[in-house]
């Protein structure tokens, strides 16, 4: 920590010689103010709330020990006594009043001084971090129980006084079990609290609300004009804090409050808003007034899949999948804004459930229906959820085109669902439970294509249809699709398409 000093002392050479002292240390440290008139010194030091005050002890109008005892009734400064004497009288009083220590005048050099200032700069440390421990502790309760008590906490006293508050947590996981335990924020409240943010805006509290869960507290200048953007700008300067420490968080800013009392209710809705977030992936600020917006949207509509197997159904027996993939992709993307984390996750289940029915119903391979149990974003889920409607589509094309031995019916549904791992033809012949050499018989005499040429065309088309998605990277695709390296890659793709994959994504995406 910085430790910020003031020096009161009535000859100026006194103070010209301490400052000589402090600049020949490798020591961070600012001297934040400096006086050689005791009473004008008391009155700046409370203004300013130095760490630490040097003061003399022999000065007319009013000694040390007087400024001393003014000063400590006002802030908890550590305050040190200059003296040239060993007056033992002098140190009991100084004791008794709560000052540090007493420095001799003529002991005092670079080396002391250094030591005694770190020494002090830990102790202080030590102070404010217990200090902290208890304010965290009260501000938690405080918001949790709506407790009127908060010990510690001054600044809610003041007049015309506005506050604001930020919520930080991990953005949410989609679940279509149960909720996989996720590991929480990792952060320090002292740190955050003492980080530098933007002017008229001061942070007086931040606190673990729960686990992984963090909450700040901030009081805004009586003479700035737009609360609402100074908190914006705070959420700014926590993020790129956190982004250093590789930390994924969200930051969730609330109204501006004009009583104290206001910021419990705030806190508890911050958290019911926080439910909403999960459908905006790519965003990590939030304002509370446009996630109430989003919920009194949701309020108002239905569900968009509803009657989905219905729909599923239909458009198949109509040949219309590109149709059907489309309206899916828009329902996994679209349809969660508006509705909470716990709506859209048994939205998902409903999905699921209408593809199982469908599946069954038309005697599918079940194993076509595996999805993970949880997904890192609607991006993801939506990603599994056409993976598995395009596998089903390709079944029934199959099935519709040619009736196919059951060996190479299984050959081809394990490669739809594990064309993305390190899979061979033993694997894939171990799958079907049919011997290596039995399976490629079968699959060129059926399908007219060796099985790794299947395998492998199969994989190309799975890459040309993420190269639509804007967001992917071809490092993204090559390792998402199954290939080896990127080098296995272009040469793959260059082979059977005559350009190499960044050229075809280029022009696909100019298109």
């Amino acid at each position: 920590m910085k430790l910020r000093i003031y020096i009161v002392d009535d000859e100026q050479i006194a103070i010209k010689y301490f400052e000589y002292l402090l600049s020949n240390m490798d020591l961070d440290c600012q001297v934040v103010g400096k006086s050689t008139n005791s009473t004008k010194a008391v009155s700046e030091i409370i203004q300013l709330k130095p760490d630490v005050v040097f003061t003399d002890i022999s000065m007319p109008v009013m000694d040390g020990l007087e400024v001393a005892e003014k000063i400590l009734k006002q802030i908890p400064a550590k305050i040190f006594l200059l003296t040239a004497y060993r007056d033992f009288d002098y140190v009991k009083k100084g004791m008794k009043i709560g000052v540090a220590d007493y420095i001799l005048k003529n002991e005092l050099d670079e080396t002391s001084l250094k030591k005694l200032l770190e020494k002090t700069a830990e102790d202080i440390m030590i102070e404010k971090k217990e200090q902290h421990r208890i304010l965290e502790y009260n501000v938690r309760s405080f918001l949790l129980s709506h407790s009127a008590v908060l010990e510690g906490y001054t600044e809610r006293h003041r007049p015309m006084q506005r506050y604001g508050m930020i919520l930080l947590k991990r953005p949410p996981r989609i679940c279509l079990s149960h909720p996989v335990n996720q590991e929480g924020l990792k952060a320090d409240c002292y740190e955050l609290q003492d980080l530098s943010y933007p002017e008229d805006l001061s942070c007086t509290a931040f606190t673990e609300v729960a686990q992984g869960e963090f909450c700040g507290i901030f009081y805004i200048g009586e003479k700035a004009t737009d609360g609402q953007q100074l908190l914006w700008e705070a959420a700014k300067v926590l993020s790129g804090f956190l982004e250093k420490n590789q930390e994924r968080c969200m930051f969730l800013v609330s109204d501006t409050l004009r009583q104290f009392f206001d910021l419990p209710d705030a806190y508890s809705e911050l958290k019911k808003l926080s439910e909403y977030t999960f459908a905006s992936p790519e965003q990590t600020l939030f304002r509370a007034s446009e996630l109430r917006e989003l919920a009194a949207a949701g309020e108002t509509k239905g569900s968009s899949w509803d009657g989905f197997l219905e729909i599923m159904e239909t458009k198949i027996s109509e040949g219309k999948g590109e149709e059907l993939l489309a309206d899916l992709k828009s329902i996994l993307e679209e349809g969660g804004k508006g509705l909470t984390l716990w709506e859209y996750e048994e939205g998902l289940r409903a999905l699921k459930r209408s593809m199982k029915q469908y599946a069954k119903k038309k005697q599918l391979d079940p194993a076509i229906l595996e999805l993970p149990y949880e997904f890192q974003d609607v991006f993801s889920a939506r990603d599994s959820f056409t993976q598995c409607l395009e596998g089903i589509l390709k079944l029934c094309e199959d099935r519709t085109e040619k009736q196919y031995s059951a060996y190479v019916n299984q050959a081809v549904h394990f490669i739809h669902l594990n064309y993305q791992k390190d899979i061979s033809i033993p694997d894939i012949a171990e799958a079907v439970n049919v011997s290596e050499g039995h399976l490629r018989r079968c699959f060129k005499q059926e399908l007219g294509t060796k099985i790794v040429d299947y395998l492998t065309e199969y994989r190309l088309e799975r890459a040309k249809e993420m190269m639509k998605q804007e967001s992917a990277t071809l490092s993204e695709i090559w390792q998402k699709t199954g290939f080896a390296s990127a080098q296995y890659f272009s040469y793959v793709f260059k082979k059977k398409e005559g350009i190499l994959p960044r050229e075809y994504m280029r022009e696909l995406r100019g298109k």
